[in-house]
C-alpha cells in the first residue's frame, strides 16, 4: 500500500481521514485483516469457480487439501495440518489425541519399511504385534489407549466442553465438562527439574498421552516464562511425553508464526513442541505436528514422502476433512499472511500499542503493570482500558481486557503522526483513484507496498504512470514528494540491481539472472544451472521477490533432489513471474546476517539476523534470532565498505524528479577476507526495525 500524509496546517484542504477501526475484539480472535481471504487471487479465484460450478471444484478437492498442507507446513516452519475439526475443543479430546499419536507411531518409517512389521509389505498383516511394537516405542501400556488422559499447565484457558473443560477459568463449561479430569501441572511444579520430571512421569503412568499448555494466558496476558517453557520441553523429553502448545489465539500474533516459535522459545538444537492446536482466524481449527518435533523425531520421518502418507492414513478415515468453501477460506488466509508477512507485522502493531498506552496511561502506568502479551495479542488493565471507546474482551473476574487489533493494521507509525499534526490516507496502489489523491497530498511513500511482488509489471506501470502523473502537475515543487522516489523504487523492484552494484566495484555473491524462456524445460534449466557451477549449494529465487518468498536451496545442483525438481518445474512453468536469480550459496549465512538502516543519510542503527540451525533464510518468520548491535561493534572496514554503498546510492538516487531518497536497509554478510559482502538493498517495504531504533528520525523526515 502507498501511505500519503498532509500536515494538517498547511494551506490545503486535508482529505477526509479513513474511518478508524475501533474493533479488539474481532469475533474472539477469529478475524485477522478487514479484508478476510479475498486479497488472495488464488483462492478467489477458486471460490469464483465453486459458485459457479462446485462439482468441478469438489472433484479437485484432494489437491486443494494438499495445497493447504503444503502452504501450512511451510508458513509455520515444519507444522504439517492432520486432524481437522470445528472447534479446538473438539480437537484436544484425550482419546482424539491418543488415536492421532497411535497413527503416526504405526504408520511412521519403523513399521512400515521393516518387512517383518509392515502390513503393507506382508500378505499375512500381524496387528497385534503393530500394536505391542507401538506401545513399547512410546512407552505406552493399556491405560494410555483404554482410558488416555492430558496433563494440563495451569492457567490453560481449558475449552469450552469435554474433559478440558473441568479445567476452564467460566463456571459455565465447567459445569458441562465431562470425560476424564486433565492432570494439572501448577507454578510449584516448576520449582525445580527433579519435581517437574518426577511430576510428568507420574503422569505417564496415569495414562497421560499428552501435556497442554498455553505460552499466552487468553484471560490475563500472562505469559509463560521462556526459561519455564525450556524447563518443561527438557522433562516431557526425558518422560517421554508429547507436547501440544495450544496456538489457537496465539499462531500469527505474537511476533511469529506461532508462539512457540519465537527466539526466546526456541529450544536448544531448535526442538520444538510435537504439535499445536490451532483455530480460530486460521479459518479451521485442528492439530498441526511436527514430524522433527520433542517425541515425533523418534520416529523416524525423515522424507516428506513419508510425512504424506501418514497423512493420508488419518484422513482416510473420513471422506471430507474440511467442506470445501472452508478450505478455500482456509488457503486465502494463509496466502494472505504470507503475503503481508502478518507476523513481523504483529510485532510492529504491538510495540505501537505499548507505546501508546504507555505515553497515554502517565503516572497511571508507573504504578502498575498495565499491559501485557506478546506481538499484537495484548491484555490492557481493565479500568484503564474503560476510557477509550473499543470492541474487547473481558472475563467477568479477570482485572484484563483483551486486545488484538487487526494485523493489517497500520498502526505502527500512524498514531505518532496523527499526534504531530498529520493527516494520514492509506491506500493501495491499485485502487482507481490511487494517482488523485496522490497529486493531493504533500507526501507519499511506499513503506507499505503490498502486492508488488506478486503483480510485477502492473506495478511498473502504476509508478509510470504515477511518475508522468507527477512531473506532468510540476513536479516536487508543486507536486507531492514521493519517498523513496519512483526512480529508486524501479530500480530496487527487480534484484538485476545486484549487478550494477558488482559493476560499481562491490563484493556480491557470484551471481546470474536466467532469462527463462518459453520453450525451457526441467533438464535445459537443470543444465544451464550446472554450467553456472558443476557441483554444490545453489541458491534459487525470483528477481522481484521479497521476504525469501519462493526461494529456495538447492543442496547440490549435481543431484537434485525431488523438491528440487519440483521448485524447477515451476520455473519452468514461470510462475515465478520475473527473472530466475541464481547465486552461490555463501555459508557465512550461518553467522547472521546484518542490516543497515540508513535514514536520510545518516546510518540510523544495526541489525544482526541469525537464522536458526539448519536454515538458510534470516527472516523472522523462518525463526531467525534478531537483535539490534552496537555500531562501534561493527569492524571499521565493514562499516566503510557499507558507507561506500550508501554514498553509491545517494549519488545516483538521492534526489529524482519524483523526490528522494529518505530511507534505505543495506544487508549484507561479514567474513575473515571479505569485509561486507552485499546480500541485498531494501528500498521500498523495508522492515527498518523502528521498533529499536531510528523512529524519531523517520518520524521528523517524514514531516519535514
Amino acid at each position: 500500500m502507498t501511505v500519503t500524509m498532509k500536515p494538517m496546517a498547511n494551506a490545503h484542504t486535508s482529505p477526509e481521514p479513513p474511518p478508524l477501526d475501533h474493533d479488539f475484539h474481532n469475533a474472539w480472535g477469529s478475524i485477522y485483516s478487514n479484508s478476510g481471504f479475498t486479497r488472495d487471487d488464488r483462492a478467489r479465484k477458486i471460490w469464483e469457480d465453486y459458485t459457479r460450478n462446485p462439482a468441478r471444484v469438489e472433484q479437485q478437492y484432494h489437491l486443494l487439501l494438499n495445497e493447504y498442507s503444503e502452504r501450512f507446513q511451510s508458513f509455520s516452519n515444519g507444522y504439517w495440518p492432520i486432524t481437522f475439526h470445528a472447534h479446538v475443543s473438539d480437537a484436544l479430546i484425550p482419546t482424539t489425541v491418543a488415536s492421532l499419536v497411535l497413527n503416526t507411531a504405526s504408520t511412521c518409517p519403523l513399521v512400515v519399511e521393516d518387512p517383518a512389521l509392515s502390513p503393507l509389505l506382508k500378505d499375512d498383516p500381524e496387528p497385534e504385534k503393530v500394536q505391542q511394537f507401538v506401545r513399547d516405542l512410546l512407552g505406552w501400556s493399556d491405560v494410555h489407549a483404554s482410558a488416555p488422559k492430558l496433563a494440563i499447565v495451569e492457567g490453560i484457558y481449558g475449552s469450552a466442553y469435554g474433559p478440558l473443560a473441568h479445567s476452564s477459568v467460566e463456571w459455565e463449561s465447567r459445569i458441562i465438562g465431562a470425560g476424564p479430569t486433565s492432570i494439572l501441572i501448577t507454578r510449584s511444579d516448576f520449582a525445580s527439574e527433579s519435581i517437574l520430571l518426577n511430576k510428568l512421569t507420574d503422569a505417564k503412568r496415569q495414562g497421560c498421552v499428552a501435556v497442554v499448555c498455553d505460552l499466552v494466558s487468553t484471560s490475563d496476558g500472562s505469559i509463560l516464562p521462556p526459561d519455564l517453557y525450556h524447563l518443561l520441553l527438557s522433562c516431557c523429553d526425558q518422560a517421554r511425553i508429547c507436547l501440544i502448545v495450544d496456538e489457537a489465539m496465539t499462531a500469527m500474533r505474537c511476533g511469529a508464526p506461532l508462539a512457540c516459535q519465537r527466539p526466546e522459545y526456541i529450544g536448544n538444537g531448535g526442538i520444538q513442541a510435537d504439535m499445536i492446536a490451532f483455530g480460530k482466524g486460521m479459518g479451521v481449527s485442528g492439530v498441526a505436528i511436527n514430524f522433527n518435533g520433542l517425541m515425533m523425531r523418534h520416529l523416524a520421518y525423515h522424507k516428506r514422502d513419508q510425512i504424506l502418507q501418514t497423512l493420508k492414513f488419518w484422513r482416510c478415515m473420513v471422506s471430507r476433512p474440511i467442506a470445501t468453501p472452508v478450505l478455500i477460506e482456509a488457503l486465502g488466509i494463509l496466502n494472505v499472511a504470507e503475503m503481508e508477512d502478518w507476523p513481523a507485522k504483529s510485532e510492529q502493531i504491538g510495540a505501537a500499542f505499548r507505546e501508546f498506552v504507555h505515553q497515554y496511561a502517565g503516572d497511571y502506568g508507573h504504578k502498575k503493570e498495565i499491559i501485557r502479551g506478546l506481538g499484537a495479542f495484548l491484555a490492557v488493565d481493565r479500568e484503564f482500558t474503560k476510557q477509550f471507546r473499543v470492541m474487547a474482551a473481558y472475563r467477568r473476574r479477570s482485572s484484563w481486557a483483551r486486545w488484538l487489533p487487526k494485523l493489517n493494521s497500520p498502526a505502527f507509525l500512524d498514531p505518532q503522526l496523527s499526534d504531530r499534526g498529520a493527516s494520514i490516507t492509506i491506500k493501495q496502489w491499485t485502487d482507481e483513484d490511487i494517482i488523485a489523491t496522490l497529486l493531493g497530498s504533500d507526501l507519499a511513500t511506499f513503506l507499505w507496498a503490498e502486492d508488488y511482488v506478486r503483480y510485477p509489471d502492473a506495478f511498473g506501470r502504476f509508478l509510470q504512470i504515477a511518475k508522468q502523473a507527477i512531473e506532468g502537475s510540476g513536479g516536487v515543487q508543486n507536486g507531492p514528494r514521493v519517498m523513496n522516489h519512483i526512480d529508486l523504487v524501479e530500480w530496487n523492484m527487480d534484484k538485476k540491481y545486484l549487478l550494477d552494484m558488482q559493476a560499481a566495484g562491490f563484493d556480491i555473491p557470484k551471481t546470474e539472472i536466467f532469462d527463462i524462456e518459453q520453450s525451457c524445460s526441467v533438464s535445459i534449466i537443470h543444465q544451464r544451472l550446472k554450467a553456472f557451477q558443476s557441483s554444490g549449494p545453489l541458491v534459487l529465487k525470483p528477481s522481484v521477490s521479497a521476504s525469501s518468498n519462493n526461494t529456495h536451496l538447492i543442496s547440490d545442483i549435481s543431484a537434485p533432489s525431488d523438491e528440487d525438481t519440483r521448485y524447477l518445474g515451476s520455473v519452468e512453468k514461470r510462475e515465478l513471474q520475473s527473472y530466475l536469480v541464481v547465486q552461490t550459496f555463501e555459508p557465512a549465512i550461518a553467522t547472521g546476517e546484518y542490516s543497515f538502516v540508513f535514514v536520510r543519510q545518516r546510518l540510523s542503527h544495526v541489525v544482526l539476523k541469525v537464522p536458526k540451525s539448519g536454515e538458510f533464510r534470516c527472516q523472522e518468520h523462518f525463526g531467525s534470532r534478531v537483535t539490534r548491535i552496537p555500531i562501534e561493534s561493527v569492524g571499521t572496514s565493514t562499516l566503510a565498505t557499507v558507507n561506500a554503498i550508501f554514498d553509491h546510492l545517494w549519488g545516483r538516487f538521492g534526489n529524482g524528479t519524483t523526490g528522494e531518497m529518505g530511507y534505505v536497509r543495506i544487508d549484507g554478510l561479514v567474513t575473515e577476507d571479505r569485509p561486507f559482502i552485499l546480500m541485498e538493498i531494501e528500498a521500498i517495504e523495508p522492515h527498518l526495525y523502528l521498533e529499536m531504533d531510528g523512529l524519531e528520525d523517520m518520524l521528523s523526515l517524514l514531516l519535514k
